[in-house]
C-alpha cells in the first residue's frame, strides 16, 4: 500500500521569519532581525500606556457569545501620525479657500510630513515583537499593516477581543479601547481591523417590485454612454490624459473581460486597466455588478477614451483593509479622480478609528491634487438605522460627497431630476426602498468651503451631499454584468459619474486641477447655469429646496457650465510609440469649452505638416527630430506642444530587466510577496548565484505561495527577445511526486496567462544554479509581465532560488 507523506522538520536552511526580510529591506533604523516563533515579550505596566483613537466597537445588532480565542487571525492597519500637520493643515486650508493651487508631490509629502524612518521603525519593532508576522510598511509611512491573532492583539494593544453573532455569521470586536505604549503615543494614531462586526457596504441598488410600482411617468432606464450628453459633457474632450482610480474588493477577473466588452460594444478603444491587489488578493465576487457599474459608468462619461484605469482592490470591505487601500492610492499618487462606492454608519467610522484614519489619508489626497468621488449612501437620512445620521467617508471634509436623483430624460435629452426619495427610517433603507442619503455630520467640522457659502445656516458641521446624479434604480443605468444588461443605480452610480466627469475636466488641464469643492461652492451663487437645481422630493428627513440642500446639495451638474469656470485656454499633448524608424503619434489635448478645429503637426525632418487627428510618419533616417502639435479651438485659442522624438534604424541588443540580479535594496521595481527578498547575509547560508541578491521562493515546509514579477515592453522592431535566469532548487522531498512547484510565466496588461512554461518541481532538485533559456520573440512590440511563482503544499522543504533573471533583445 501507499504510505501517505510524512512530516519532516523543515532544513536548517529554512529562511528567516518575512518580517525580519520586510523590515530590512523596509526600514533601516532595527538593529537586529527578528527571528522566527520568538517568544512574545513580557506585558509592560498598563499605566504606561496611552488611549488611541480607536475606542471599544459598540457591536450593535450583534449577540455576543465569548470572548475571542487566543489563536483566532486578527488583520491590522496602524495609522501612523502627520508629522508637522500644522503644516499640513495650513496648505489644505488655502486650498480649500482657493488661495493657492500649488500641491505636494509625492516627495515633499515624504520629505515635510510622513512620518520618520525611526517612527516606522519603532511601530514595526513593537508589533513583531507582540507575534505580528507579515509586516508591511506603505511607501508613504503612513500605515503599516500586520497579521496576528487575539492574543497579539492583547499584547500589543490592551484590547480585549471578543466574538459576536450577527446576520447569521460570526464576527469579531474589540471590547475596550486599542492602547500603545507611551513610547508611541507620538506616532500612532489609530489602529483599524480590530473588528468586523460592522463593515462598509457598496451604495448600489436594484429595481424591485415595489420600487418600479411608485417609479414616475416618464422615468425610466438609461443607457450608460447617453449619461454624458444627458449632463452635458458630449462635447468636452475625453479624458485621454487622465487616469482614473477606483476602489474595489475581492476578485476583478469578470470585471476586467465586462469592462472591456463594454467599451468595445460602445465603441470605445479597449481601455488600459490594471488591477493592484493592496494587502492579500480577494476571492469574493459578490459585488462583481457594483464594480461593473463604478468602471463602465465612469468610462463612459470620460468620453470613452482615458489613459488608464486603476483598480485598487482590497481583500474585504472590513476597515483596515480599506484604510490600507485608500493610502495605497494616495502613496501611488498616480490617480487623480477616484471612485469609492461605499459607506458605513458615521458612529462605527468614528469609534474605531476609521475616521481618524482615513480623514488623514483624504487629507494627504487633496494636498496632492487628488479628488475622491464618494456615494452619500442608500438609506435616506438613516444610514446608522433608525436615527438620522450621515454615512462616512462621504461626510469627510476632504472628499466630494455625491447624492442620487430620479433622472427623467427622452434618449440623451435631459428633462428634469427629483431628489431619489424615500418616508421614513425602515423604508428609507437600502434594504428597503432606499433613497439618496445625506444630512448633518455628527462628528466632522463644516469645511470652508461650505461656511463661506452660508448654505449650512447656524449648523457647524460638515453637510453632504455637495452634488448629485442619476440613482434611483427606477432610472438606473444598463450595465454589462457577465456578459448581459442589468439596469442597477444607487449612489454608487451617482458617485462614478462625478469622478468620470472630473477625470474629463482634470485631463483637459493637465491634472494640475485642485480640489473642485472650492470653486463650486464659492461660484454657485452667481453661476447657476452650472447646475440643474433639483427642489423637490427627499430623503425622509431632510427636504430638497433651492439651492443647497440636505438630498442633492446643489443638484446635478451642467458639466460643460461648470467645467468653463476653470478657464478656456486649451492643452496640446501627445503621446508617440516607435517601430524602428516609424512613429505613430496619438493626439491627447483637450478644451475645457468649445471644439478642437485644427491640428498642424510639425515632424521635425522638413517633410510637410499634417492635421490628422493621429498620424503617423516615417523618417528617412535615424536620428532625434523635434516635433511640434499645435492645435486650434473653436474660441480661436492656440497651444502647443514640442517633444523631441528618436527613431532608430535597428534596435541595439539592449536588456530590458530592471535589477534582475536584485541587488538594488527593496527589490524595486519587482513586485515580491513579502520575505522573498533575500541576501546571502539575511539567508545565511544559501548563497547567491552572483552578488549577494536574490530570490527565495518556498522553504518554510507550509502550505502557501510565493511570487515575484515584474512589467516590461518589448520594443517593436527587435527580432528577437530571450529570457534568461538562474535556478537553484533543493528539497527534502525524496519521492517520486511532483508536490511542490515553480512556474514562469508571460501575461498580458489585463493579467491573463499568455504563456506558462516548464513547471520545475523538487524531482528537479539539485546542489547548483543551473541556466535557464526561454524564447519570448512571439511578445516583440507587448508589454507584458514576467511573472515567477512557487507553490509549497505541505511540510516537506523545497526551495528554489532565482537569480540573474534577464530579458535581452537584439
Amino acid at each position: 500500500m501507499t504510505l501517505p507523506r510524512l512530516p519532516v522538520a523543515p532544513r536548517a536552511t529554512s529562511r528567516p521569519l518575512r518580517t525580519a526580510l520586510l523590515i530590512a529591506t523596509m526600514t533601516t533604523a532595527l538593529a537586529a532581525p527578528i527571528v522566527r516563533a520568538a517568544s512574545p515579550a513580557a506585558t509592560p505596566d498598563t499605566s504606561s500606556w496611552v488611549p488611541t483613537k480607536t475606542q471599544a466597537h459598540e457591536a450593535r445588532g450583534a449577540a455576543h457569545v465569548a470572548a475571542l480565542r487566543a489563536g483566532v487571525p486578527v488583520r491590522v492597519s496602524v495609522t501612523l501620525k502627520l508629522r508637522d500637520r500644522a503644516g499640513l493643515d495650513a496648505l489644505t486650508a488655502d486650498l480649500m479657500a482657493g488661495r493657492t493651487n500649488r500641491h505636494l508631490t509625492s516627495e515633499e509629502f515624504l520629505a515635510k510630513h510622513a512620518p520618520t524612518e525611526a517612527q516606522v521603525s519603532a511601530v514595526v519593532a513593537h508589533l513583531a515583537q507582540q507575534g505580528f508576522t507579515d509586516i508591511q510598511v506603505a511607501d508613504n509611512r503612513l500605515v503599516v499593516t500586520a497579521t496576528g491573532n487575539a492574543a497579539s492583539v492583547q499584547r500589543a494593544f490592551r484590547a480585549e477581543m471578543h466574538e459576536y453573532e450577527i446576520d447569521g455569521r460570526r464576527a469579531y470586536a474589540n471590547a475596550t479601547p486599542a492602547l500603545v505604549p507611551k513610547h508611541l503615543a507620538d506616532t500612532v494614531l489609530a489602529v483599524t481591523g480590530l473588528q468586523n462586526v460592522h463593515t462598509a457596504h457598496v451604495s448600489m441598488k436594484r429595481p424591485t417590485a415595489a420600487t418600479e410600482g411608485m417609479t414616475p411617468q416618464g422615468v425610466g432606464s438609461v443607457s450608460t454612454p447617453s449619461l454624458a450628453q444627458i449632463y452635458g459633457a458630449n462635447t468636452l474632450p475625453s479624458a485621454s490624459n487622465a487616469t482614473i482610480g477606483v476602489v474595489t474588493a475581492g476578485n476583478m477577473a469578470q470585471v476586467v473581460t465586462d469592462l472591456k466588452a463594454f467599451a468595445s460594444s460602445a465603441g470605445y478603444p479597449v481601455p488600459a486597466v490594471s488591477v493592484i491587489t493592496v494587502g492579500i488578493a480577494g476571492t469574493d465576487t459578490s459585488a462583481q455588478s457594483e464594480w461593473d457599474m463604478d468602471t463602465q459608468a465612469s468610462l463612459a462619461v470620460a468620453g470613452g477614451t482615458i489613459r488608464s484605469m486603476l483598480l485598487y482592490t482590497a481583500q474585504t470591505l472590513e476597515d483596515g483593509d480599506l484604510t490600507a487601500t485608500f493610502n495605497r492610492i494616495v502613496s501611488d499618487n498616480k490617480a487623480k479622480a477616484i471612485n469609492v462606492s461605499l459607506g458605513e454608519c458615521e458612529k462605527d467610522s468614528h469609534d474605531t478609528g476609521v475616521m481618524a484614519s482615513d480623514d488623514q489619508v483624504f487629507q494627504v489626497a487633496m494636498a496632492q491634487g487628488q479628488t475622491f468621488s464618494v456615494s452619500s449612501g442608500d438609506s435616506g437620512a438613516f444610514e446608522c438605522g433608525s436615527t438620522v445620521s450621515a454615512s462616512y467617508p462621504a461626510s469627510s471634509p476632504y472628499v466630494m460627497a455625491i447624492g442620487g436623483t430620479t433622472l427623467s430624460h427622452v434618449g440623451s435629452t435631459y428633462s428634469s431630476e427629483t431628489a431619489w426619495s424615500c418616508t421614513n427610517s425602515t423604508d428609507c433603507q437600502q434594504s428597503a426602498s432606499g433613497g439618496t442619503g445625506g444630512g448633518s455630520s455628527a462628528y466632522e467640522a463644516a469645511p470652508s468651503w461650505q461656511t463661506s457659502a452660508g448654505v449650512l445656516g447656524s449648523a457647524t458641521t460638515r453637510g453632504v451631499p455637495d452634488i448629485a446624479f442619476d440613482a434611483n434604480p427606477a432610472s438606473g443605468a444598463l450595465i454589462l454584468v457577465s456578459g448581459s444588461y442589468q439596469i442597477i443605480g444607487g449612489t454608487s452610480l451617482a458617485a462614478p459619474i462625478f469622478a468620470g466627469f472630473w477625470a474629463r475636466i482634470q485631463s483637459a488641464h493637465g491634472n494640475t486641477l485642485g480640489f473642485p469643492a472650492s470653486t463650486l461652492y464659492a461660484g454657485a451663487a452667481t453661476h447657476a447655469t452650472w447646475f440643474h437645481d433639483v427642489t423637490s422630493g427627499n430623503n425622509g428627513h431632510f427636504a430638497a429646496a433651492t439651492g443647497w440642500d440636505y438630498t442633492t446639495g446643489y443638484g446635478s451638474l451642467q458639466v460643460k457650465n461648470f467645467a468653463s469656470a476653470f478657464g478656456t485656454a486649451p492643452v496640446a499633448n501627445f503621446s508617440v510609440a516607435r517601430t524602428l524608424l516609424k512613429a505613430l503619434f496619438t493626439d491627447q489635448s483637450g478644451v475645457t469649452s468649445g471644439t478642437i478645429t485644427a491640428r498642424d503637426w510639425n515632424f521635425g525632418d522638413g517633410s510637410g505638416h499634417s492635421s490628422s487627428t493621429n498620424p503617423s510618419h516615417t523618417y528617412a533616417a535615424a536620428g532625434t527630430y523635434t516635433v511640434t502639435l499645435k492645435i486650434t479651438d473653436s474660441l480661436g485659442h492656440t497651444a502647443s506642444k514640442v517633444v523631441p522624438v528618436t527613431v532608430s534604424a535597428t534596435v541595439a541588443p539592449r536588456e530590458l530587466m530592471i535589477n534582475g540580479n536584485f541587488e538594488a535594496g527593496g527589490g524595486m521595481p519587482w513586485s515580491i510577496s513579502t520575505g522573498v527578498l533575500c541576501t546571502t547575509a539575511a539567508c545565511s547560508p544559501e548563497p547567491a548565484h552572483g552578488g549577494s541578491g536574490f530570490l527565495w521562493f518556498g522553504g518554510l515546509g507550509t502550505a502557501h505561495t510565493d511570487y515575484a514579477s515584474q512589467t516590461i515592453q518589448i520594443p517593436g522592431g527587435a527580432t528577437t527577445a530571450t529570457l534568461t535566469y538562474w535556478l537553484k532548487i533543493e528539497s527534502s522531498d525524496t519521492g517520486s511526486v511532483a508536490h511542490d512547484v515553480f512556474k514562469t510565466q508571460i501575461l498580458n496588461t489585463a493579467g491573463t496567462v499568455l504563456t506558462t512554461f516548464y513547471t520545475y518541481s523538487n524531482l528537479n532538485r539539485g546542489s547548483s544554479y543551473t541556466l535557464k533559456t526561454f524564447d519570448v520573440t512571439p511578445y516583440i512590440g507587448q508589454t507584458v509581465t514576467v511573472r515567477f511563482t512557487g507553490v509549497e503544499d505541505g511540510s516537506i522543504t523545497t526551495s528554489f532560488l532565482l537569480d540573474d533573471v534577464s530579458v535581452r533583445v537584439k
